[in-house]
């Protein structure tokens, strides 16, 4: 169990051009306010630009839920939409050993998320899907830099 977060910012939207950019400013905001380590913040922000640029480019959704969560030891964003069933941890990872002509398009951004944050979980609930994406905020004890 966790504590509870020390601090927390919920914002609502619709499916529009501008919802990429709105997420990136608040979050952006966000870790000022909280003083948030730019590493922590650089992945936060670019995993989720792109799944907020999934949504936008693949979904069907009309409304988009997001939340900030920090607390001393992770960030969490989660991410609610109200779009067609998709979890992109299903999604496959690309074949790096294809030159950058073989290979298909999309797919890269998602293994970014994957690779930028330290957990991503999907659920499908109530019509919704489910994003939670953690990353802590140092190294584990245990990794030697």
């Amino acid at each position: 169990m966790h504590p509870a977060p020390a601090a927390r910012a919920v914002f609502r939207a619709a499916k529009n051009a501008d919802l990429t950019r709105e997420g990136s400013s608040r979050l952006g905001t966000f870790s000022d306010q909280n003083a948030l380590p730019a590493a922590v913040r650089f992945a936060a922000d670019h995993a989720l630009a792109e799944h907020l640029q999934n949504i936008l480019d693949h979904s069907n959704a009309g409304e988009i839920e997001y939340e900030f969560a920090v607390d001393v030891d992770r960030l969490t964003l989660t991410v609610l939409d109200d779009g067609a069933p998709f979890d992109p941890l299903s999604a496959p990872s690309p074949n790096a050993d294809l030159s950058i002509d073989d290979r298909p398009i999309g797919g890269l951004g998602v293994h970014m998320m994957r690779k930028l944050m330290d957990e991503i979980s999907y659920q499908r609930r109530n019509g919704q899907n489910h994003i939670v994406m953690t990353k802590r905020m140092s190294l584990p004890a245990h990794v030697n830099p």
